[in-house]
């Protein structure tokens, strides 16, 4: 109200006009806007025109709304035509929006039988209020009480937008007590407003389960080897409610002969699996580690499981090769090693072999060291030969190939025999019966052929002796033409590598024979036998028992 002047000393105060804005929180229910103007008016609610009353004029209206609730803008546009000015808009809230409360949170309890329970229920006023004295309050209206107060009223008043907590607290009788037998049960309750139900159900659940977890490792095992400075201990819990939580131990010895549990820490939230890391940098490998861990399901139950004899190992294992005699004189000869590891144990090797300085290539892989401690070479003569190795033990460490050879040696050429050269039928060596020659498998896959002269009806023998470590012979019979295989043999006996051959000759005449080595890559110097030959005449006496009579 202005009365003859204007809003302000520098407006005029007859012929003037205005416009006034403001934002309005308003609860929901029925609203009266009261509106007085000396001349013309004009009000919007939310850009809404509700009166518009644009002349000269002294008049007061009203306008009644019904609001849903919330922040309003409110526009008042005003003009002053001559004489007195005024404009005035007021409002008062004349009927409230019946009750409307949504339910913002239920509690769900994991516990076990015969557990006490104490239920949450939280709603919101979306419209209107609750009120204690008009009795407003909670109802259970359908499944398990479980003991709860079946009415639980509201404490005090609760307006439009403010949240109220029926708990232990605002009621003495809403905790419960959990049922003896494991299952899910529910219990629904509704809100009541003004002797209305004015919510929606509201649903706790409790979960009976007495049945404790079960928990494995999903990457730890008992007697595990480890070659890694984290480690981290992953486990399977199991549970047909759910986990809570975890704690992880760990038992070692820190290196001054104190082996103990060590708290890893606790993992509650699961949500990338129940697991915590180990930290194992400083750490002395050894064996005998041990993994624990406990956990709890959403009810209370636990269980724990552990894993024993894990082994921390981080070095590579050692790997010795033994040394050769600088000359071989056969082209077989053994390379032997010895790999060892403090902690893990030695596990597989790889042997490489180098020839006349060339390139290396791998001779064995993945050689099991608790198996085999050396493997045998099939050189060539007048070659120089190189080797080197590296080995994994069990627990992943592996070794580097040294740049140097770690064992070296060279094949001797062969000398040859007495005999020589006896290679083929044409120049084959006459051997007489009882004579005894001593030969050499000089070059690979040399062969030693003899000619003998038969008679008919005897009997013969011709068998190798004499064999070096290395040597082990076959002999075959032919006939006169140095074709025809007559007989043939290759060991005696089990375990006895020389061989023999007996026969009869049906004619007079010459008989070829050859010996060579069962394996033709075997050769040198060392690669030595002899040879027999043995004549049995078919004349020979006969001695019978004589029995005499007294």
């Amino acid at each position: 109200m202005w009365d003859t002047a204007g809003p302000d000393p520098l407006f005029p105060t007859d012929n003037f006009s205005a416009r006034f804005t403001r934002q309005a929180s308003l609860t929901c229910g029925t609203y009266r806007f009261s509106i007085f103007a000396d001349d013309g008016v004009r009000f919007w609610l939310d850009n809404v025109l509700l009166l518009d009353e644009w002349r000269e004029q002294v008049a007061s209206y009203t306008v009644d709304v019904d609001l849903p609730g919330g922040t309003y803008a409110m526009n008042v546009e005003y003009f002053e035509k001559g004489g007195s000015a005024a404009v005035d808009v007021t409002w008062e809230k004349i009927a409230d929006c019946d009750s409307r409360v949504s339910i913002e949170y239920t509690s769900t309890h994991y516990v076990q039988p015969g557990e006490v329970i104490n239920p949450v229920v939280r709603v919101r006023v979306d419209a209107g209020y609750l009120d204690a004295q008009r009795q407003d309050g909670l109802l259970f209206i359908d499944g398990w009480d479980m003991g709860a107060n079946l009415w639980q009223p509201i404490r005090g008043f609760v307006d439009e937008q403010q949240t109220y907590t029926f708990d232990a607290n605002t009621g003495e009788g809403f905790s419960m007590i959990a049922p003896s037998e494991d299952g899910v049960y529910e219990s629904v309750w509704r809100v009541i407003g003004n002797d209305t139900f004015v919510s929606d159900p509201a649903t706790i659940r409790v979960i009976v389960d007495s049945v404790p977890p079960t928990v494995t490792f999903a990457n730890l095992y008992n007697d595990l080897n480890i070659n890694s400075n984290v480690i981290v201990a992953d486990t399977d819990p199991q549970d047909n409610q759910g986990i809570s939580q975890a704690i992880f131990f760990v038992g070692y010895d820190d290196g001054n002969g104190d082996w103990q549990w060590r708290e890893l820490g606790w993992d509650l939230d699961g949500s990338d699996g129940w697991l915590m890391p180990w930290d194992a940098t400083s750490v002395p490998d050894q064996r005998g580690i041990a993994f624990y861990t406990h956990v709890w399901d959403t009810a209370g139950n636990s269980a724990g499981n552990g894993v024993w004899n894990v082994t921390l190992d981080r070095a590579p294992p050692q790997v010795f090769l033994q040394p050769l005699d600088a000359v071989q004189e056969s082209t077989l000869f053994s390379v032997f090693w010895e790999v060892s590891d403090e902690t893990a144990g030695a596990g597989f090797l790889d042997l490489q072999i180098r020839q006349d300085g060339g390139e290396w290539q791998d001779l064995v892989t993945n050689v099991d060291t608790t198996q085999y401690q050396g493997v045998q070479i099939v050189g060539d003569l007048g070659r120089t030969y190189s080797f080197r190795a590296r080995a994994v033990d069990w627990a992943g460490n592996r070794s580097s190939y040294p740049t140097a050879p770690q064992a070296e040696t060279f094949i001797n050429t062969c000398q040859g025999d007495d005999y020589e050269s006896d290679d083929s039928p044409s120049s084959a060596a006459l051997i007489l019966p009882y004579e005894l020659q001593s030969h050499t498998f000089c070059g690979t896959y040399d062969e030693d052929w003899f000619l003998v002269q038969a008679r008919a009806g005897y009997q013969y023998i011709i068998e190798t002796g004499a064999l070096s470590d290395i040597t082990d012979t076959v002999l075959s019979l032919f006939a006169d033409d140095g074709l025809t295989l007559l007989d043939e043999n290759d060991d005696i006996s089990p375990g006895n590598l020389a061989s023999r051959i007996e026969w009869t000759a049906n004619s007079d005449g010459w008989y070829y024979v050859r010996a060579r080595a069962f394996d033709g890559s075997v050769a040198g110097n060392a690669v030595t036998y002899s040879i027999w030959l043995e004549e049995y005449s078919p004349y020979y006496k006969v001695y019978l028992p004589v029995t005499t009579k007294q």
